[in-house]
C-alpha cells in the first residue's frame, strides 16, 4: 500500500537498460558514456564503438565542420581508414548529397533519419560521391543525423552499413533518436564547460593545498592529458606511484574523483 493509500507497486530492480515510449530497450551505461564525454573520462570513439554495436553498424562517423565544408574535422572514424578519409576531407566532402540535403533543409537538425529520407536511392547512385567514394568503400544504408550552432557550423552523426548488409528499418530511428538527443546535450555541455575554462593558477593551488612539487606536476599533467596513464608515460613514473600521488592530492583537497579535483583546480 502506497503512503496516500492508493495500492503500491513492486519496485522493479535496477537493470542496465530502460524502457522507452517507443518499447525499445536504451543502454544506460552507453548514455552514460555519452555523458563522461565533456566531463573528459573518455572520448567520443567510445561513444560511436557503442552506436556501432548497438545498431550493427559497420562504420561511425561523427565529423564536425563548418558551414563552407572548408574546416572538416573527424571527432570519431570508426572503421575507415586513414587514407579514405582524406580523401573524403579534401575532395568528396564537398560533393556529398547527404550534406546537400541537410543544407537544403531536408532534414530537422538533432533528428535521426534514414539515408532514403535525404535522397532517393536512384538520384544517390547517379552522384560522383556515390560512384567514386561510397561504392569504392563498399558503404550501403545508413542512418544518422545532425546538430548546427548559431555560427552555421555543424555536427554530423552517420552510421553506415557495409553494402549487401539490411538497411535500417524505420523502427530503428526512435532508439537512434534517443541516443543523438543525448549527444546534443553532451555536445552543448562540453562547449559550456570549455567556454568557462581558464587557465588555474597552479602555484596558488599548491600552496593553498599544500602540494609537493611532484604532485604538482601530477595536477599539471593530468589537466593536459586528462588521465592517469597517460600522465603516467608522461613523466616516466609507474602508474601505481602516480596513483598514489592522486590519493594524496584527492584527501588534500577534499575531493574524491578526478573530475572533482578538475573542477576544484578550476574554481567551478
Amino acid at each position: 500500500m502506497a503512503a496516500d493509500g492508493s495500492p503500491g507497486t513492486r519496485k522493479k530492480p535496477r537493470t542496465h537498460f530502460a524502457e522507452t515510449p517507443m518499447s525499445r530497450a536504451i543502454d544506460l551505461d552507453l548514455l552514460e558514456t555519452i555523458y563522461d564525454v565533456p566531463l573528459g573520462a573518455c572520448g567520443w570513439r567510445e561513444v560511436m564503438s557503442g552506436l556501432q554495436r548497438t545498431f550493427c553498424a559497420d562504420v561511425g562517423i561523427l565529423l564536425a565542420l563548418d558551414g563552407q565544408r572548408k574546416d572538416i574535422r573527424g571527432l570519431s572514424i570508426n572503421g575507415v581508414d586513414a587514407t579514405t578519409w582524406q580523401q573524403y576531407r579534401e575532395h568528396y566532402a564537398k560533393i556529398n548529397p547527404f550534406l546537400d540535403a541537410i543544407e537544403s533543409g531536408r532534414a530537422r537538425p538533432g533528428r535521426a533519419v534514414l539515408d532514403a529520407q535525404l535522397i532517393s536511392r536512384r538520384a544517390f547512385e547517379r552522384t560522383e560521391f556515390y560512384d567514386g567514394y561510397w561504392r569504392a568503400c563498399r558503404l550501403g544504408a545508413s542512418a544518422g543525423g545532425y546538430l548546427r550552432d548559431a555560427r552555421g557550423n555543424m555536427l554530423v552523426l552517420a552510421l553506415p552499413r557495409l553494402r549487401g548488409r539490411s538497411a535500417y528499418a524505420e523502427t530503428e530511428l526512435a532508439p537512434l533518436q534517443v541516443y543523438f538527443g543525448h549527444m546534443a546535450r553532451a555536445v552543448q555541455m562540453h562547449r559550456e564547460i570549455e567556454s568557462r575554462r581558464r587557465e588555474p593558477e597552479l602555484d596558488a593551488v599548491a600552496r593553498r593545498y599544500g602540494l609537493s612539487c611532484a604532485e604538482l606536476r601530477l595536477v599539471a599533467t593530468l589537466i593536459e592529458t586528462g588521465s592517469l596513464r597517460k600522465s603516467a608515460t608522461r613523466l616516466h613514473r609507474s602508474h601505481n606511484t602516480l596513483r598514489a600521488q592522486l590519493r594524496s592530492i584527492l584527501q588534500k583537497t577534499g575531493t574524491r574523483s578526478q573530475v572533482e579535483l578538475m573542477a576544484c583546480i578550476h574554481g567551478r
